[in-house]
């Protein structure tokens, strides 16, 4: 399936004219007849995004490159999303752009803008954090779980233990205010 199609796949799908998608898209209905037809070999990456916008796509999908597409790209913008869900449920705006991300605060009614390289490591650094904590939570729950009581001390093993240590160590044991 060729550019043309899926462009046209997805308007049908929409249930949108090919009037509809021009005036949503900017362009004349000739302009999306030739883009329908493959008539139009190079389109422009600025119209590739509006159209696969109005059309409920990625441009990946657009070009022909959904299959090529990585699990671990997928797997990275679904939690980019997450993320995104996360911080705008804790009174943050986030609009990404191409090569930036605004950042609105509520609260103080602050915009920041970060490179997106920048936002994108947070990300990464903020889901290794997430999962270093969950695997320790798991970690102790499964210990404590396992094992509710404290295992007694053993003895040392890094000097050579004398009867008065021994004694001493009993002596502590046994006492009922310690």
């Amino acid at each position: 399936m060729e550019m043309a199609d899926r462009i046209k796949s997805r308007r049908l799908a929409l249930g949108y004219t090919q009037e509809e998608l021009a005036e949503k898209v900017g362009l004349q209905k000739s302009a999306i007849a030739k883009y329908e037809n493959g008539r139009v070999e190079n389109m422009k990456r600025s119209m590739i995004e509006k159209m696969s916008q109005v059309l409920e796509c990625s441009p990946a999908y657009l070009m022909g490159w959904a299959g090529a597409i990585s699990d671990e790209l997928k797997k990275t913008a679904d939690r980019t999303l997450l993320y995104i869900q996360v911080l705008e449920s804790y009174g943050y705006k986030i609009t990404l752009r191409e090569a930036s991300v605004d950042i609105f605060e509520k609260k103080s009614n602050t915009n920041f803008t970060v490179p997106r390289k920048t936002f994108m490591s947070m990300i990464q650094r903020c889901h290794k954090d997430i999962t270093w904590n969950l695997e320790k939570f798991l970690s102790e729950i499964s210990t404590t779980e396992e094992d509710p009581l404290i295992d007694a001390a053993h003895e040392r093993t890094d000097i050579k233990v004398t009867d008065e240590m021994k004694k001493y160590d009993d002596d502590i044991m046994d006492d009922e205010n310690f």
